[in-house]
């Protein structure tokens, strides 16, 4: 029971967490592994709950904020393709095949957010459509793969591309965010599930609290006044983290076992 009460303690700063900014499973692929799971298993029952939160965080946001679904499709479509290539090579491959090139990426993705935060906070936007390019796309396509194959910080990585490259505000990117993984969420999930790496006991407590979490930080993003500095500071914070999980800087600080 200690178990099922940290998971869903965990859980509920999690959901607030996706839905501001992403990479909540830097919280949740430890601590499945840390209460047994084996990590393909860990990976699979994180799902669940991304699955879940993304859908009731847009359900929520979409209350609040009025989301073009026909603008978001642009970016949805080659996410959503590449998340079901990536799934599946996550059930076949082992993670450290790319995890040292990701790395590098997520410096790029840091460096690129510190450099012109203005960016980030400002209201107006450049309506040039350029998402429609095919290099835009392709890009897309690659992240997706990457949020199929391993989860940590793809949603961080669509922000990021949406606001500094597609220069949407951070509130249309968020929600566009939010369309995004709701509707890979579940065809993901579904590959998991198929090859038998979900924990759905430990997966449904997760989604329990990744539901009000979620709920939670939607409220916030599209109603408080100054919710794109809160939403860029912890973009910023969780980039770091991720960052430090790629690369194990914490073994610098931390003594060997």
């Amino acid at each position: 029971m200690t178990n099922e009460l940290i998971l869903f303690v965990a859980s509920l700063i999690v959901g607030v967490i996706n839905t501001l900014a992403g990479s909540g499973s830097l919280i949740m692929l430890p601590l499945l592994m840390w209460m047994g799971l084996p990590a393909p298993l860990a990976n699979g029952t994180n799902r669940v709950a991304v699955a879940i939160q993304s859908m009731v965080g847009l359900w929520q946001y979409g209350k609040n904020y009025e989301i073009n679904y026909r603008e978001a499709l642009w970016i949805l479509a080659p996410t959503l393709i590449g998340s079901i290539a990536g799934a599946y090579i996550a059930t076949i491959v082992s993670a450290k095949v790319i995890e040292s090139a990701i790395g590098i990426f997520i410096l790029f993705m840091l460096v690129l957010t510190l450099l012109n935060p203005k960016r980030w906070m400002r209201e107006q936007e450049e309506r040039e459509q350029i998402y429609k390019h095919p290099g835009w796309q392709l890009l897309l396509f690659a992240i997706g793969i990457y949020a199929g194959f391993i989860q940590v910080g793809s949603g961080i990585f669509l922000i990021i591309v949406m606001v500094m490259g597609l220069k949407f505000n951070l509130r249309r990117a968020n929600a566009y965010k939010l369309v995004t993984m709701a509707a890979f969420g579940l065809p993901v999930l579904l590959v998991f599930a198929f090859q038998g790496q979900v924990h759905w006991h430990y997966g449904s407590i997760s989604a329990a609290g990744q539901m009000i979490g979620a709920v939670a930080g939607a409220r916030f993003a599209t109603r408080y006044p100054k919710a794109n500095q809160w939403i860029y500071g912890l973009v910023v914070v969780m980039l770091i983290a991720v960052l430090v999980h790629y690369y194990e800087l914490y073994r610098w600080v931390l003594p060997a076992h």
